[in-house]
């Protein structure tokens, strides 16, 4: 998840079961995390130190 976009998640399943949450907010990302480890292995081979810090970047915002 990118850092301003991780808290649409609680309003938008306000009242839906749990399950039901779970479902829609793991299952599409997954297909998507595929896809990202493709690109990233294949295309950015190069740049991998750079982007592994952008990542970490993103990721410690993320938390924060």
């Amino acid at each position: 998840m990118a850092v301003p976009f991780h808290m649409g998640t609680p309003d938008a399943y306000e009242g839906a079961p749990l399950v039901i949450t779970m479902f829609l907010n793991i299952f599409p990302k997954i297909p998507l995390l595929s896809s990202y480890a493709y690109i990233y292995n294949t295309c950015f081979k190069s740049y991998l130190t750079h982007i592994n810090n952008i990542i970490l970047l993103i990721a410690i915002l993320s938390i924060i």
